[in-house]
């Protein structure tokens, strides 16, 4: 099997294909496409848990946006102890909190808040995501919580003015909608097309059981 370059495999979708290719060269498992994103980043974007754990097996270290990726956190924390730049940015915009809250590992995003990350921090992409929006698109109630307590702008806008709430009520996350009412985020904001986060809800599902009061 002729190698491709691995970003080509990812392009392509032919994820089988990138696994027998790593296995067979392991090399490949550094590999960081034309911008600088890694392979590894690029795997878990994508969710390929698979690929990602045997790029994971060849890389001899993780630079702090790896590890905090993938939940080392004690690779996180020894970023930490040798003065990690908590405002760096992966190529593609997000600082390694964004990446603690997207990937939902709460105990690294604990350890980057101890650290000094910056619990507001707008990605520089058209996304504009501050790490409250991240965790609720992943899903992480825990992730939320910690940076509620950490002062998080729960009502921050990001790209079509969507705040955490308006993606918590989509996304059918109850708990995290619950929460963030409950620390103080704003139920009646409106996203530039004028909608609350109640229009986010599903036809039929109780506003009541996302803390939005009742129909």
């Amino acid at each position: 099997m002729a190698v491709l370059d691995p970003f080509d495999y990812v392009s392509e979708g032919a994820w089988d294909d990138l696994l027998a290719a790593i296995a067979a060269e392991p090399a490949l498992a550094s590999a960081r496409d034309e911008n600088g994103l890694s392979l590894l980043l690029m795997s878990l974007y994508h969710r390929r848990a698979d690929v990602a754990a045997a790029i994971e097996f060849h890389l001899p270290a993780f630079d702090i946006f790896e590890a905090t990726a993938l939940g080392r956190t004690e690779d996180v924390a020894r970023h930490l102890d040798e003065g990690a730049d908590l405002t760096a940015r992966t190529p593609d915009g997000f600082t390694a909190l964004h990446l603690a809250a997207f990937f939902d590992r709460p105990d690294a995003a604990e350890k980057l808040l101890e650290g000094g990350a910056d619990p507001i921090a707008s990605a520089r992409n058209p996304s504009r995501v501050q790490p409250i929006h991240s965790a609720v698109a992943g899903g992480s109630a825990e992730v939320v919580d910690l940076l509620v307590a950490a002062n998080a702008d729960l009502d921050a806008p990001q790209m079509g003015g969507w705040t955490a709430l308006h993606a918590a009520c989509k996304n059918g996350l109850e708990e995290i909608s619950r929460a963030l009412i409950s620390a103080g985020a704003d139920p009646l904001c409106t996203a530039d097309d004028g909608k609350t986060p109640s229009d986010m809800l599903q036809s039929g599902v109780d506003s009541a059981a996302y803390g939005l009061g009742s129909d």
